[in-house]
């Protein structure tokens, strides 16, 4: 949109290299970023505890712009879904609305998802935005939300951490255009905390064991790009990829029961399917995968079972898998013989509906 800027944050500071004279106030700021990466990495504190730390870092200096709201999220190179692991916001917020865990679907032609990893991208006034949507072209999501939660202008930097997941980091301040007058030392800044955003969520995803380089590139190149699940999709998908895991054809037998139009993330599931099939070893004896297909709907939350008949893992293969919910959002268990993994899904969202933010 034509409200929001883009810069790129390593030029300036090539360019300025030379010129840039620190002051004591920056030094400081500066200080507090690189004991925040200290506490977050010798502690091994947890990732939800990231935003806090930066945003107390950063008010506590007159360095930097003050902050009034910090969100960590993760995403999915080519992917459309962004979902929080770490939040905090300043005093002047009273209403969150978007706390931990909170996601939302943005368009595949999302300018977010398409900002340069080395570029930082800069809106002055929400309501400019705002404005843009029309009666029957419903305003984003999270654009919304932070409007109602006061927030009026932001910054946000991409954190690219593998080919299969990656992040971005949001600052978010309550005054119109508090980040227009951003200056050489302040690109310096920036660099520095989008340097240590980033070893957070490459230390955070090392600890569970990283990500299977070669299975998340052959996902990319195979994946669903699109929000609407499609079982035509996910089973011709799925099908490929086994295929060059396990080197020989499988039949797929998909039971649909879903019965419904629902947003969905399919790179975490097919990701998860394949990790937990090569944990246990399935598929090297039997050339046949029965899987059921269920929608489970509450009040409040809406659920995608997928059942993968007659796989048995150990309790520590389940507990290996299950530690990938932190990127993936997928419940992993084993109910009566059968391999069982629940994420959410979004329900009765309109095709025509534009998710970009």
């Amino acid at each position: 949109m034509e409200n929001l800027k883009v810069k790129n944050i390593y030029a300036y500071n090539i360019l300025k290299a030379t010129k840039c004279d620190f002051s004591k106030e920056n030094s400081y700021l500066h200080s507090l970023l690189l004991n925040v990466e200290s506490d977050l990495n010798h502690h091994e504190s947890n990732v939800e505890q990231f935003s806090p730390a930066l945003m107390n870092a950063i008010n506590s200096s007159h360095a930097f712009f003050k902050v009034d709201r910090v969100c960590l999220v993760l995403t999915y190179p080519t992917g459309t879904k962004l979902r929080a692991i770490s939040v905090a916001n300043s005093d002047k917020i009273t209403n969150n609305l978007m706390p931990p865990n909170y996601s939302c679907f943005v368009s595949n032609n999302s300018s977010i998802l398409r900002t340069p990893t080395s570029n930082i991208r800069l809106f002055s006034n929400i309501d400019d935005i705002i404005n843009k949507y029309e009666v029957n072209h419903p305003v984003q999501r999270s654009l919304g939300y932070l409007k109602t939660m006061g927030l009026k202008s932001g910054i946000a930097i991409p954190l690219p951490v593998s080919s299969l997941v990656s992040g971005m980091l949001f600052l978010n301040s309550v005054e119109v255009g508090a980040f227009d007058q951003l200056q050489d030392e302040n690109y310096s800044t920036l660099c520095l905390i989008k340097l240590i955003a980033q070893s957070t969520l490459n230390r955070t995803i090392s600890a569970i064991g990283g990500i299977d380089a070669p299975l998340a590139s052959l996902i990319n190149f195979l994946g669903i790009d699109s929000n609407i699940f499609s079982v035509d999709s996910f089973e011709k998908t799925l099908g490929m990829i086994l295929k060059q895991k396990f080197e020989k054809n499988i039949n797929l037998k998909i039971n649909d029961q879903t019965n419904s139009i629902f947003f969905y993330s399919s790179k975490p599931i097919l990701y998860t399917i394949t990790k937990a099939l090569q944990e246990g070893k399935s598929l090297y004896q039997n050339d046949d995968l029965e899987i059921i297909l269920n929608l489970e709907k509450e009040a409040d939350a809406n659920t995608l079972s997928i059942t993968l008949k007659n796989i048995l893992l150990s309790e520590k293969q389940i507990s290996h898998i299950q530690s990938l919910k932190l990127f993936s959002e997928i419940d992993v268990s084993i109910l009566n013989g059968s391999l069982v993994l629940k994420s959410p899904v979004e329900l009765n969202q309109s095709k025509e509906i534009d998710y970009s933010v």
